[in-house]
This record gives structure tokens, sequence and C-alpha cells, in this order.
């Protein structure tokens, strides 16, 4: 539903599938690479990011990008942090507990809400993305410069990862 919802936009953005958990072994259970290059199949024109060699090469790819969906948190981090909006679609109580405590309510529960309520929300954050481009950024921005966030909080956290959903470059 999501890819289809960007693909028949007026102005259908550029969309890229980032994999986070691959598989070197053909028919292995959990791959994202391979559901990306069937999602990819079934969707021409949609693009697959390379096999990354390190985290770092990840998070360089996610930062390059205009928009950023994900149901992976590393990869929902890697954005955030790096200024690009996002819309983390949480599966466990841990990401609406983290982007709750930074003051970001633009996650969706995927375990709560319905289809038809994610996919609104996210196309809702998609058009108001230029308001949300750099919340992660300022946040550092106001953390580095001593200024309490959640309560004096503070947040240290990195590494990336993804998985087959709408990316938008």
């Amino acid at each position: 539903q999501i890819l289809t919802a960007f693909r028949t936009r007026s102005e259908a953005p550029e969309i890229h599938l980032v994999p986070h958990v691959i598989s070197w072994h053909r028919g292995a259970l959990e791959d994202d690479y391979q559901a990306s290059l069937d999602l990819a199949a079934e969707f021409p024109g949609t693009r697959v990011a390379p096999a990354f060699a390190s985290p770092s090469e990840a998070k360089s790819y996610i930062a390059g990008l205009d928009f950023f969906i994900g149901a992976r948190m590393h990869a929902c981090i890697a954005a955030f942090s790096s200024g690009v909006p996002v819309v983390p679609m949480a599966y466990s109580r841990k990401f609406a507990g983290l982007f709750g405590s930074l003051g970001y309510d633009h996650t969706v529960d995927c375990t709560v809400e319905d289809g038809a309520t994610i996919l609104a929300r996210i196309l809702a954050d998609y058009d108001a993305r230029d308001a949300l481009a750099g919340c992660g950024t300022q946040l550092g921005d106001r953390m580095a410069s001593g200024a309490a966030i959640g309560g004096g909080a503070g947040l240290v956290a990195g590494g990336v990862g993804a998985i087959p959903g709408a990316l938008v470059g």
C-alpha cells in the first residue's frame, strides 16, 4: 500500500529500498535484500540500495534521502540524526519510548494502528517533510549547547539498518 500510494502521487518521488538483514545464503529465512529485490521487481523503477560494507556506508546513503520510512530502529536513528524527515514504523514499544523521549511524535504504531491510519500519517508527514527536516540535528545542537531535553536526560545512539519500505530520495 505504501509503495503504491507514493507511486500514484501527482509528483511521484523516487523510491529506494534499503535492506538491513542481508543473508549471503540463498533462501535464508530472513533476508531483507532478497525481499527488496522482489519488491523492486513488482514495482519497476524502485531502486534497491547496495549491500553496505559498514554501518557508516548505510548511514551516508540514508542521509542523502529526502524522507525515510523504516521499521528498523537503527535505520530510523540514522535518518533522524542526519536531519532526514523520518516516520519510524514501530513494531515494539521501544520506538515510542526512544522517539518520544526525544520529543518526536511522528512514529506510527504497527501493533495497534490500522493500515489506513498508518498510511494517512505517513503521507501527511511526507507532505510536511520540509518542516520535519533537521529535527534530529536540531536536537543534537540543543544537546551540545547544554539545553535540557526530556528532563535533562541525554541520549547517544548509533548504528544503522533498514528494512524494505518506502524510502524517498
